[in-house]
């Protein structure tokens, strides 16, 4: 993991949305292994609201993931 929860300022200084998961505590992002496209495709099927990687904007370097209201998965370069 390479991002969990964030202050207000934390998140500003890292150029993070102002309504970022992280900001509530249930959003984090992912690097490492297994792929960045295999995370994002797991987490379909693990409960996970807001997936976000390969091919969205400002993803490409990590899959964020997090539970939002609202479902909201984006990472077209891995076919989500």
């Amino acid at each position: 993991m390479s991002s969990g929860f964030r202050s207000y300022a934390c998140n500003n200084a890292v150029g993070g949305a102002a309504g970022s998961r992280h900001l509530y505590g249930d959003g984090v992002d992912l690097t490492g292994s297994p792929s960045f496209c295999r995370m994002a495709q797991q987490a379909r099927y693990h409960g996970f609201t807001n997936i976000l990687g390969p091919g969205y904007p400002a993803h490409d370097d990590h899959t964020h993931l997090g539970n939002s209201p609202s479902q909201s998965w984006s990472a077209p370069s891995c076919g989500i």
